[in-house]
């Protein structure tokens, strides 16, 4: 996604399927993705803090963020360009066993 510039739930297949190529070995999975540009150098813990704001702020990604059914959760960002400006894209994921 960060070389591609874009965001897609399916650009190399589903969340599952991309969960099962990481070794994850269910297919009960959620994920919410989200990307901003940054001016300047990018801080961790304010990032972090924006994107779950973000993901929370919107009731879509809310409901599979505290889907109760779901047991674990994880997260990883890629720090690269987007309209020519430093860009953060983070995914989140959330699976049950």
């Amino acid at each position: 996604m960060r070389d591609a510039q874009r965001l897609s739930h399916t650009m190399d297949g589903e969340p599952w399927d991309r969960a099962k190529r990481a070794g994850y070995s269910s297919s009960w999975v959620g994920e919410v993705l989200a990307a901003h540009s940054i001016s300047g150098q990018p801080s961790v813990d304010s990032e972090a803090a924006r994107f779950v704001q973000q993901w929370m702020d919107n009731p879509p990604r809310r409901s599979i963020i505290l889907d109760a059914s779901f047991t674990e959760i994880g997260a990883g960002c890629a720090q690269g360009r987007l309209n020519n400006l430093i860009a953060l894209y983070c995914v989140g994921m959330t699976g049950k066993p």
